[in-house]
């Protein structure tokens, strides 16, 4: 057993009550945005988006494996990168997304748990970010 187990599974539970209204919260971000900057968006590809989020983050706490990971980044960033989305719009939209998550998650922790469960989920976080990125350029080069 991990010494953060516990920690994931205060994180599932906090997870799992925020999933629902995830839909909501982007749909207040997507609000914000000038309308000449939506010209892309897509909200079936939002609802994609949140699904796939959720089974990188369930599987991440569940701490089985990275199976559901590799093949979603795997098929998913090109198609992105294919259909126009830079590493920085990436970078953006997750940046934004996951500051929003992060509140939500974290307000549901008590505050002893509290900072395990910020250092768990940051790390996470940036760790997922920072790969998306790194995907995200790769493929831009492979399409020249």
């Amino acid at each position: 057993m991990s010494a953060d187990t516990p920690i994931r599974g205060t994180l599932l539970r906090a997870f799992n009550e925020v999933r629902p209204g995830l839909d909501d919260v982007v749909a207040s971000m997507v609000a914000q945005i000038p309308e000449e900057e939506l010209a892309d968006y897509d909200p079936d590809s939002v609802g994609q988006f949140l699904n796939a989020l959720e089974a990188l983050v369930v599987e991440a706490l569940e701490d089985s494996g990275d199976e559901k990971r590799r093949f979603i980044f795997d098929t998913a960033i090109p198609a992105m990168v294919a259909q126009g989305q830079t590493a920085v719009d990436m970078a953006r939209g997750h940046t934004t997304f996951f500051v929003a998550l992060g509140h939500r998650v974290l307000e549901r922790i008590s505050p002893d748990e509290c900072p395990g469960a910020e250092a768990w989920l940051s790390r996470f976080l940036g760790d997922y970010c920072a790969e998306v990125v790194e995907r995200a350029i790769q493929a831009e080069r492979e399409l020249g």
